[in-house]
């Protein structure tokens, strides 16, 4: 009886503690399900906390924080593998689950906020892309299609402005 429930209890503690999903809700396609994209959070609450924790810190990164050539101020910029295997074979289109994060600075090179820009559906155009502003503990832009983030995005390589290779 004891070795019985010994053994409850240990399947029951591995059935609780790993269900086999790595956490990585993405499908193989890349296109994700729930609310990831190519590993990215597209949801405004799990994304602040993701950027947060510095989850893209590993990624592609410019060597250091410049002044941007928009309306960010300081800046330096993250690139996931997809949107460097994008970049490196040449494409002028974008799969789906590239993602760039790009870190806001204050005049006193504080950082004070993310802007993220995530693949979502295939093809080109603002609808394409979910992206997120948040600056100084508050978010302006959260969502696919955001005509300010187009305005200034329409002329880079699939919306991306952000010279490759990076500096």
């Amino acid at each position: 009886m004891l070795r019985i429930s010994l053994l409850s209890m240990t399947l029951l503690a591995v059935s609780c503690t790993d269900s086999g999903d790595d956490g990585d809700t993405d499908a193989a396609d890349g296109s994700g399900t729930g609310n990831t994209v190519g590993g990215v959070p597209v949801d405004a609450g799990e994304l602040s906390m993701w950027l947060e924790a510095g989850s893209y810190s590993s990624w592609a990164a410019e060597s250091g924080n410049h002044a941007s050539t928009g309306p960010h101020g300081e800046v330096r910029t993250f690139f996931n593998d997809e949107m460097v295997a994008s970049f490196d074979a040449g494409n002028t289109v974008h799969p789906v689950g590239s993602a760039a994060v790009k870190e806001l600075y204050n005049g006193s090179g504080a950082e004070i906020g993310w802007a993220v820009m995530v693949k979502v559906a295939e093809g080109e155009g603002a609808n394409s892309w979910y992206w997120y502003l948040e600056s100084s503990d508050t978010v302006t832009a959260d969502g696919e299609g955001i005509p300010t983030c187009e305005n200034c995005h329409v002329s880079g390589t699939d919306r991306v402005l952000t010279p490759y290779p990076l500096q």
